[in-house]
C-alpha cells in the first residue's frame, strides 16, 4: 500500500488508557508465564495501533509543515503522548517482578527486559510536564528547519534539496550554497539558540527529577534534537 494511503485516525486516548488499565490488571493477576503471553501480546498490539498513528502523524507533519490538520494532530501526539509513559513504566514494573521472569525471557529475549529496566529509569509521572514541553520543542525546531525557503539555481529551495549543491564537484556552486544555507540559520540564529537553550534545561530538569548525578546530567542533556518514541 503507497504511504499516503495508509489510513490515519486520532486514537481515543481515554479509551486505550482503560484498555492499558485492563490488560495490566490481568497481567498483575495472571498467575502461569502461559497467562501472560497472551496479554503482553495484546498490550504490544495496542501499542503498536497507538504508535502507528503517532508515527504517521508525525510523519505527515514533517513532509509539510504547513498543513493545517497534521498541524493539529502533531500537537495533540505532542500534548497527550507523554501521559502513556505512566502505562509502559507499570508494565515494565510487572515484568521486572515477575516470577516467571525467566520463562518470559526465554520466549521474548534478553533484550527486552534490558529494555523494561532502561525504560523504567527514564520516566515517572513527575516529568509529564517536562515531557510535553520537550515536544513542543522539538517539533517547533522541525518547523523551524522546514521553513527555509532558498533562493539558488533560479528555484526557491529547502535545506535538504540544497545538499546535493553543498556536494557539487564544483567548489564555486559548494561555496556559494553554504554561504546561502549560512544565512539562513544566521538570520535564525536567536530562535535555534533559543529552542536550543530551552531543549537543554528542560532535559536536565527532568534528569534531575528522576535522580541522576549532576555530573551525568550535563553530560547527556546536550544530545540532538529526536523525536521521543511512543
Amino acid at each position: 500500500m503507497p504511504f499516503q494511503d495508509y489510513p490515519y485516525e486520532r486514537p481515543n486516548l481515554e479509551k486505550v488508557k482503560a484498555q492499558f488499565d485492563t490488560l495490566l490488571t490481568r497481567l498483575e493477576e495472571a498467575s502461569s508465564t502461559a497467562a501472560m503471553i497472551p496479554v503482553m501480546d495484546e498490550y504490544y498490539a495496542l501499542n503498536d495501533q497507538v504508535d502507528t498513528q503517532s508515527t504517521l502523524a508525525s510523519i505527515r507533519h514533517s513532509i509539510d509543515t504547513k498543513d493545517a490538520f497534521y498541524d493539529l494532530e502533531q500537537a495533540f501526539f505532542d500534548q497527550e503522548s507523554p501521559a502513556l509513559g505512566t502505562y509502559q513504566k507499570r508494565f515494565a514494573t510487572i515484568l521486572l517482578k515477575t516470577p516467571y521472569q525467566a520463562d518470559l525471557r526465554a520466549h521474548y529475549g534478553d533484550l527486552l527486559f534490558d529494555q523494561l529496566a532502561l525504560s523504567s529509569k527514564t520516566f515517572d509521572d513527575v516529568i509529564i510536564e517536562d515531557l510535553q514541553k520537550e515536544n513542543a520543542l522539538v517539533t517547533e525546531y522541525g518547523k523551524l528547519t522546514a521553513s527555509a525557503e532558498i533562493t539558488f539555481d533560479g528555484k526557491t529551495l529547502n535545506l535538504s534539496q540544497m545538499a546535493p549543491y553543498m556536494q557539487s564537484k564544483d567548489r564555486a556552486t559548494r561555496k556559494s550554497a553554504q554561504e546561502k544555507v549560512a544565512a539562513f540559520f544566521e538570520a535564525n540564529e536567536e530562535t535555534f539558540d533559543r529552542i536550543y537553550d530551552d531543549l537543554v534545561k528542560v532535559r536536565v530538569k527532568m534528569a534531575e527529577k528522576l535522580g541522576f548525578s549532576w555530573e551525568s546530567v550535563h553530560e547527556d542533556a546536550a544530545t540532538p534534537i529526536i523525536r521521543r518514541p511512543m
